[in-house]
């Protein structure tokens, strides 16, 4: 198994499946350190069903020694791409950010290279 795909895999199921639980468990935290600001009370409930969603995806990818390092890689390439992308949009939008909404947007932007990096050498 190619092992920097692994070693990208292995992080991104960390780094999501802390996210996940923080927006479970303090989404309005998140929110401000996202954004700078408060999230309504619906923001809650959707912030909550993200959650679910990341850790859908992050259960995907953690079982990759049974369903295979390139359906992980592909899964997690489409989501720190079209995340990177969506952050870098709203930003630039001059949406309210937070301490750490440009960080995170790097974050995606870096890890999708690697784990195109990743998606190549397990071709």
């Amino acid at each position: 198994m190619n092992q920097l795909g692994l070693a990208i895999v292995r992080f991104e199921v960390i780094v999501e499946g802390i996210t996940a639980a923080a927006l479970l468990l303090v989404p309005g935290t998140v929110a401000r350190l996202l954004f700078g600001v408060d999230l309504p009370a619906v923001g809650g409930i959707v912030a909550r069903i993200a959650a679910i969603a990341l850790l859908s995806l992050v259960l995907c990818c953690w079982l990759v020694r049974q369903t295979g390092l390139r359906h992980a890689l592909v899964a997690l390439l489409a989501y720190n791409v079209m995340t990177a992308a969506y952050l870098g949009l709203v930003g630039i939008q001059g949406a309210p950010v937070g301490i750490l909404f440009w960080p995170a947007a790097v974050v995606h932007a870096v890890v999708a290279g690697l784990l195109t990096l990743g998606w190549r050498r397990s071709a």
